[in-house]
């Protein structure tokens, strides 16, 4: 990864050193920043607390979910793994682009510190909150216990992701910055489905909408491409790994859902992998989607580095004195 570093030295408009240092917050508070990291928190959870956030099915709550679910912050369930991840990494992508802007108008670090405060506090509370909703509510046994340490540290793991899409996109070069978008772009495309599903119930999605939702993902990682450039072996590096994930990220979310949402395989873990990566060869292997999904990544990509060009030189001749 130290083609990443080097794109630190090219990277356009770097405040200096110094600058970046004092952790300068610029014109929004240090208040304010905050608030809005917590913003972006609320903004990935949107869809499911729309939804009305009421704790999905649960083979192993005792008694039986009440006609009158408890409400939860988060989805905790097998049967949405994916959407939690889209839920806490959307948060961490939306908080990264506004960090990022700010730290080009305040010179320093401060507000990406902040914002990141803030989008982790209001993650934490929603795992937190989530994880103690349901706990109590798990029949004794064994089963109860890895379910709960499965989903929970699997809400974790997302946690983590997020924050990590955050810092790349807040702070890193192009080139880091670039997997970072790519990452959340990747949520977007799990998230946007979830708007729908949530708002007006799964029998009532309209197919079209969701179908063209598949598409949003290419176009996004295609536009980060274009921004990001490809004028440096980190930032052509990254884009090659950015243009993986539109062909892989796929299969692997339908095979995740896949292999944990069939219940008959929950006590056989050698044959849940082993579903799930039959899963994830049959869609890897789909060259008609997954030929579509990478024409349309690459399409976007070319026309923007295009267009970028095109506007640089225009730029160029005015920049120069009379």
């Amino acid at each position: 990864m130290a083609e990443l570093v080097d794109d630190a030295v090219s990277q356009e408009g770097a405040p200096p050193a110094d600058a970046r240092a004092a952790g300068r917050t610029g014109p929004v508070p240090p208040w304010a920043t905050f608030l809005a990291g917590m913003v972006a928190a609320v903004v990935g959870l949107a869809p499911w607390l729309a939804g009305g956030a009421r704790l999905p099915l649960q083979n192993l709550w005792d008694g039986g979910i009440p006609a009158e679910a408890p409400v939860v912050l988060l989805p905790f369930s097998q049967y949405h793994v994916t959407s939690i991840f889209a839920l806490l990494v959307v948060g961490g992508a939306v908080a990264g682009v506004a960090a990022r802007a700010l730290v080009a108008l305040a010179g320093g670090r401060g507000p990406a510190l902040w914002m990141g405060g803030g989008l982790l506090v209001g993650q934490v509370v929603a795992v937190v909150q989530t994880i103690a909703a349901v706990a109590p509510g798990l029949r004794d046994g064994r089963d109860s216990s890895v379910y709960l340490v499965g989903i929970g540290g699997g809400m974790v793991a997302c946690l983590l992701i997020s924050a990590g899409v955050f810092a790349l996109v807040a702070l890193a070069p192009p080139a880091g910055a670039l997997l970072g978008l790519t990452t959340g772009a990747v949520a977007v495309g799990v998230w946007l489905p979830i708007v729908v599903v949530e708002t007006s119930g799964p029998g009532s999605a309209p197919m079209g909408l969701l179908r063209a939702f598949t598409y949003v993902m290419p176009v996004l990682v295609g536009a980060a491409i274009a921004w990001a450039g490809v004028r440096t072996v980190g930032r052509v590096f990254s884009a090659l790994v950015s243009l993986v994930l539109v062909w892989l990220a796929p299969p692997l979310t339908t095979a995740i859902s896949a292999a944990l949402g069939t219940r008959i395989l929950a006590r056989d873990l050698p044959g849940m992998l082993e579903y799930g990566a039959g899963v994830f060869r049959l869609a890897a292997t789909d060259t008609a989607l997954v030929g579509e999904t990478l024409a349309l990544a690459v399409a976007v990509a070319v026309a923007g580095l295009i267009l970028r060009e095109a506007l640089g030189r225009r730029a160029a001749p005015a920049e120069q004195p009379a």
